[in-house]
C-alpha cells in the first residue's frame, strides 16, 4: 500500500533524508511551489511529525499504475516466447558429406529450417517419415531432436549387400598416345615394353595367358602403366603488370549474417581495397562481422620481355598441372616460338609429361561392342 506526503524543506534535503530513513520513493509530483511524495504507507512512521505537512489517504494501485512495468515485462516475455521457438541452428550428424546435403535439402523441402518456428512432435515424426520414403534405399532410419533452439539430426544410412561379381577376363588399355616408361604388372601377361610407342587404346597387360601360341586360360589382368606423354600449349602475357600501392586510408563497415542471406552497413566507397575480418558476435547462424578495409591504387610497371617469358611459363605450366592428375610430373618444356605484338608476348610451349596411361577394361565388353558394329 502506498501514500502521498508533502514534507517541509527543499526538495534536495528531503530526497537526502528520505534515503538516510530508507524509504523508497516511488514517485515526485510538483504541484505549483510544492512537492508530493509517494512512499510505502508504513514508511509514514519513520517521518518526524514535525515535518509532514500533508498526507494522502492510503492508495490502491491498479494495474494502470504500472502499466509501464508490465508492458515491458509482456514485451519481454513474449520476446522470450517468440525466440526461444526459432531455430537458430540444424546440426546434422553425418560422414557422409552427400548425405548431409540430401539431408538438409529433405529438411527444408518439408519446412524444417534456419529462421522459422519449431515443429511439433506430431510435425517431426510426419518429417521423418516423408524422407525416409523418399530415400528407402539411402537410409535405414533418422531422428530429429529438439535441443533448445536447435535440432540434432541423426541418420543412419543403408547399406544393401550386393553379390560381388568377379571380373572374368580384362586387358590393361592405354588411355592415350604415349611411350612407355614404367610397367606395373600384378596379373595377366605383358605383351609390350618399356621404350614401346602405344596409341590410345592398345593392349599393355593381357588378361589372356597363352603357351607356344595356345591360350591357357584367361584372367582379369591388373597392372599400372606409366607413360610419357606430349602436350602443347599457347599462351598470352601482356609487357607490363599493376602493383599495390595503398594510400593510408581506411574504413570500416559492419555486416549481418542470417543464414545464407548477407545485409551491409555503410558500404565501402573506395574503387581498390583489401579487407580485414572480424567476427564480433556468433549465435546459431546469426553473425555480425567487422570489415577493415584499406584503400590502394594500381600502378602500372612495364615488365621486361625476358621477366614476361618468365610468367607467361609458370602460369602456362600451372594451368597445365591442373588438368593433369595428382600422381603426374612435367619432366621438360620447351618455348617453341615467342612472338611480341603490341606489349603482349605470344607463345607455344611444348611439355613432356610423366603420368598414367593405363586403365582396365574387361574383355568381354568389348567383345560385345564389336559384334553388335558388325
Amino acid at each position: 500500500m502506498k501514500i502521498k506526503v508533502q514534507i517541509k524543506g527543499s526538495e534536495h534535503l528531503i530526497i537526502k533524508l528520505l534515503k538516510g530513513l530508507n524509504i523508497n520513493i516511488y514517485s515526485i509530483n510538483h504541484i505549483k511551489d510544492r512537492s508530493i511524495y509517494k512512499i510505502d504507507k508504513n514508511d509514514i512512521k519513520k517521518i518526524p511529525k514535525n515535518l509532514i505537512v500533508y498526507k494522502s489517504k492510503t492508495i490502491k494501485e491498479s494495474i494502470i499504475d504500472n502499466k509501464e512495468f508490465i508492458v515491458s515485462t509482456l514485451i519481454g516475455v513474449l520476446f522470450l516466447l517468440v525466440f526461444s521457438n526459432i531455430i537458430f541452428n540444424i546440426k546434422i550428424i553425418h560422414n557422409d558429406k552427400n548425405i548431409r546435403y540430401i539431408t538438409k535439402k529433405e529438411l527444408d523441402k518439408y519446412g524444417l529450417k534456419l529462421f522459422t518456428f519449431k515443429k511439433n512432435y506430431k510435425e517431426i515424426e510426419s518429417i521423418k517419415q516423408k524422407i525416409l520414403n523418399d530415400y528407402k534405399n539411402q537410409y535405414e532410419w533418422i531422428e530429429i531432436i529438439p535441443n533448445g533452439m536447435s535440432y540434432i539430426v541423426k541418420i543412419e544410412k543403408r547399406v544393401l549387400t550386393q553379390n560381388k561379381k568377379e571380373k572374368p577376363f580384362c586387358d590393361i588399355v592405354a588411355t592415350k598416345n604415349a611411350i612407355i616408361r614404367k610397367i606395373q604388372s600384378f596379373k595377366g601377361q605383358t605383351i609390350l615394353d618399356i621404350g614401346d610407342y602405344v596409341h590410345k587404346g592398345d593392349t599393355i597387360i593381357s588378361g589372356e595367358i597363352s603357351f607356344n601360341e595356345d591360350i591357357k586360360s584367361t584372367v582379369c589382368a591388373e597392372g599400372v602403366v606409366r607413360g610419357n606423354v606430349w602436350y602443347s600449349s599457347n599462351i598470352k602475357y601482356p609487357l607490363y603488370e599493376y602493383k599495390k600501392i595503398y594510400s593510408g586510408k581506411d574504413s570500416s563497415n559492419i555486416e549481418i549474417k542470417l543464414g545464407n542471406k548477407s545485409y551491409t552497413v555503410f558500404n565501402v566507397h573506395f574503387k581498390h581495397f583489401i579487407t580485414n575480418k572480424k567476427r564480433i558476435i556468433k549465435i546459431g547462424n546469426f553473425e555480425i562481422i567487422k570489415h577493415t578495409n584499406k584503400e590502394y591504387h594500381l600502378k602500372k610497371i612495364k615488365l621486361t620481355k625476358k621477366s614476361a617469358i618468365n610468367k607467361a611459363l609458370n602460369l602456362s605450366k600451372n594451368r597445365l598441372l591442373q588438368r593433369l592428375k595428382p600422381n603426374s610430373q612435367i619432366i621438360n618444356q620447351k618455348v617453341l616460338q615467342s612472338n611480341k605484338y603490341n606489349s603482349i608476348i605470344n607463345m607455344t610451349v611444348f611439355y613432356s609429361v610423366d603420368e598414367v596411361v593405363s586403365k582396365q577394361i574387361e574383355k568381354n565388353k568389348i567383345e560385345n561392342k564389336e559384334e553388335e558394329e558388325g
